[in-house]
């Protein structure tokens, strides 16, 4: 009963107080000289999608798909060896090696 008064006091409190928090509600006002410009000032569309070409790769499609492969398929490795040492409570046999044994 006694932390059923006291939650209630607090709330009566804080309200006839003005509400004062630990941490506030309201965003920090940011500084009026920022550094950040948006690519889309002044655009009327706001579905404008921003031109990513110079990210694309040059290489040929096939190219690209064989570095897919070969990095799913080295992640893939990775974890069955993570797996299988995990089961098998064993390091690689590196550690193994550099602890003396």
């Amino acid at each position: 009963m006694a932390t059923t008064l006291t939650r209630a006091l607090a709330r009566t409190t804080a309200r006839s107080v003005g509400g004062i928090r630990a941490m506030s509600s309201t965003a920090p006002a940011l500084a009026a000289s920022s550094s950040y410009e948006s690519p889309f000032k002044g655009e009327s569309a706001s579905t404008k999608v921003p031109d990513f070409s110079k990210y694309m790769s040059k290489g040929s499609p096939s190219t690209n798909a064989l570095f897919s492969y070969f990095m799913v398929g080295t992640l893939g490795a990775i974890s069955a060896a993570g797996a299988k040492s995990t089961v098998q409570g064993r390091f690689c046999t590196c550690f193994l090696f550099w602890r003396g044994r």
